[in-house]
């Protein structure tokens, strides 16, 4: 057999023995050794961690105490926002601020608009007028001042009916300092729900 064909035959046999050896040597040290995780490699600042999310739930209708546990349940923080209702009961969840269903982190301020009743009307009008809601009344009835004491001018004026601090009523609501300034001036505005 010539030199060159031994040669090759030692050298293929030699690169077998050595695989054979590094592979029993792995697999030792696999059996025999603890595992090693390699160290993660080094950054110059850490990765901020990914804040948890959660899916929102539908609290819409549900009454205000029982929508705000759900929520601080999964780690919202709550917000409350009264919105006057002649139509929907007293302290429900008439609106949401996040869509139910959509993903949000925890943590987030969830805003509720609770349904609140519009307040009695005031000297016993028949058109609801109150002190807390909802429009200014810029064009009242003809015999608005059979139920309001009025200033002698009151159907003069422009404006939106306001009471003066004197107690009369005025339709000069809006006119800046001028509010009822010979009624020693403006205490508050009278509103239709």
């Amino acid at each position: 057999m010539p030199a060159k064909g031994v040669q090759e035959k030692v050298k293929e046999r030699l690169a077998t023995a050595v695989l054979l050896l590094l592979l029993a040597g792995c697999a030792r040290s696999v059996a025999d050794e603890p595992l090693l995780t390699p160290a993660p490699p080094r950054s110059a600042s850490p990765s901020p961690a990914a804040s948890p999310v959660v899916q929102m739930p539908d609290v819409l209708g549900m009454a205000y105490a029982d929508a705000k546990g759900a929520l601080t349940g999964r780690g919202f923080t709550v917000k409350r926002r009264n919105q006057y209702s002649a139509s929907a009961r007293p302290e429900r969840v008439l609106k949401q601020s996040r869509k139910a269903g959509s993903i949000v982190d925890v943590g987030t301020t969830i805003t509720l608009t609770v349904a609140i009743p519009i307040p009695p009307a005031v000297n016993g009008n028949p058109w609801g007028y109150n002190w807390g809601c909802c429009k200014s009344i810029k064009d009242p009835p003809s015999d608005f001042c059979s139920f309001f004491a009025c200033v002698l001018t009151f159907h003069n004026g422009t404006g939106f009916v306001v009471q003066c601090e004197d107690g009369l009523f005025s339709l000069t609501g809006g006119t800046g300092r001028q509010t009822c300034i010979s009624h020693n001036g403006y205490k508050r505005t009278l509103y239709a729900p």
